[in-house]
């Protein structure tokens, strides 16, 4: 019985502390930053797309939901990261650090002119 007792201390004792505790999710690890590469930003946006809460972006105070975004090819260099480059129908294209993305689907109700800055 001590000898089992002492295993079993010996166990908990080396077991490292939360060995499978993470942090919780918040609203900032969801947060579009345009200075980031196109590919980061697609896969951000991919990854937290329904049923999850969806990447966003700050716009007029607003916090906007996106939920799907496509990468483009975009070589123009003197534009800054966030402006939108286009803004037709219901897709806008913003300018990111290493290209371009088009953003699909979105929770805009009124969708930023080309210029602005997201």
């Amino acid at each position: 019985m001590k000898r089992l007792l002492i295993l079993l201390f010996a166990f908990f004792l080396l077991m490292p502390l939360n060995a499978d505790a993470q942090r919780k999710r918040n609203q900032k690890d969801g947060k579009i930053d345009f200075r980031m590469n196109s590919n980061s930003i697609y896969n951000l946006v991919r990854s937290l797309t329904k049923p999850y809460v969806g990447a966003h972006l700050e716009y007029n105070g607003e916090s906007i939901t996106i939920w799907k975004t496509e990468k483009l090819n975009f070589t123009e260099k003197n534009i800054e990261s966030g402006k939108v480059i286009e803004s037709k129908a219901d897709n806008l294209i913003v300018k990111t650090y290493d290209g371009a993305i088009k953003i699909v689907e979105h929770e805009f109700k009124e969708l930023p002119k080309v210029g602005e800055y997201l």
